[in-house]
């Protein structure tokens, strides 16, 4: 599947998908992160940035989601085993997509 602003690699593991993005969504680092979130809130944002955090915690309340593993322009989500791509894509596409749209915007000073 693509999009314009997501990606979406199909990996040969059917319970691991890769949303590809142009823009960084998040600071320069790796991280993997599985629900429940239990990462102080400030210290993830300091990690990854505020697009980046809020991302990885609206990934996580999909249901479904076994874990993530979150670089700039790469999310790779990993599914429990009863879940279906079918029923979570759509929260997930959007939520990389808020998240892209986010990352483009620039304040502008006065």
């Amino acid at each position: 599947m693509e999009d314009g602003d997501v990606q979406v690699y199909f990996h040969p593991n059917a319970e691991i998908r890769s949303y590809l993005t142009l823009q960084s969504i998040t600071k320069p680092r790796v991280e993997a992160f599985a629900p429940p979130l239990d990462v102080d809130p400030d210290g993830l944002t300091a990690k990854l940035g505020t697009i980046g955090a809020q991302t990885v915690r609206e990934l996580l309340g999909v249901p479904g989601v076994a874990r993530i593993r979150i670089k700039p322009k790469e999310v790779r989500i990993q599914k429990t085993g009863h879940a279906s791509w079918d029923d979570m894509e759509g929260d997930i596409l959007r939520i990389m997509k808020r998240a892209v749209r986010k990352s483009r915007m620039h304040v502008a000073k006065r």
